[in-house]
């Protein structure tokens, strides 16, 4: 890395690195803070074209409440399918377990800093193994309290889940149309056909005045 920031290229770096580990027919759940910018480049430019058809994107649920509500539609995890109770936040986790260090590693040398940051990593990734069946365990329990409860209210509310999918896609397409251009001429041709409004209302008044 040579610059600082979340440049795309770095993101296009790695996902071509990812994808050589990976077998030739699996497709990559993608959450980034940015991705609906993301495969936009990817579909105007052609970045990566060969896997492109391999990868779903979506935002981090933490970023995604800060883009436009067309965008969430889309994007948000939640609304995606495939990332079930995901949340796209795991670099952060992990960046919060080495918060503690930032203090003694800012006045350490450059050797001593990757020395203690690869230690640290290690013992992150075994204390990790350690507590995996927990973790599994819990986040199983969580996932089948989720689906149990969002079935509850599905059947409370006693419509068939064909008819809340359809009006879920007929909002999708009415809240992603694209919004109409705009037009500085648009207020006068509004006032202009009030005006024109109202002189009508005046005459067909004045006709009805005569027929009297």
């Amino acid at each position: 890395m040579t610059h600082n920031g979340e440049r795309q290229h770095y993101v296009l770096a790695l996902l071509r690195k990812l994808f050589e580990h990976l077998p030739p027919g699996a497709t990559l759940g993608l959450l980034y803070d940015i991705a609906c910018q993301l495969k936009r480049s990817m579909l105007n430019w052609g970045f990566l074209s060969e896997i492109f058809p391999r990868m779903i994107f979506a935002v981090s649920v933490f970023h995604v409440y800060g883009h436009q509500w067309p965008c969430q539609i889309i994007y948000h995890p939640r609304k995606c399918l495939g990332f079930g109770l995901s949340d796209g936040e795991g670099c952060e986790r992990f960046w919060s377990a080495l918060r503690k260090l930032i203090p003694s590693l800012r006045v350490s040398g450059h050797y001593q800093r990757l020395f203690i940051l690869d230690l640290h990593i290690k013992y992150l990734e075994c204390s990790s193994q350690d507590q995996l069946g927990s973790w599994l365990a819990r986040r199983w329990r969580k996932s089948v309290l989720s689906k149990s409860t969002a079935l509850a209210a599905v059947k409370e509310s006693h419509i068939p889940q064909d008819v809340l999918r359809e009006q879920w896609r007929l909002q999708v397409l009415a809240q992603t149309r694209p919004a109409p251009r705009q037009s500085k001429n648009k207020a006068s041709q509004a006032i202009s056909t009030i005006l024109a409004l109202d002189e009508s209302i005046k005459a067909e008044h004045a006709a009805v005045s005569r027929l009297q």
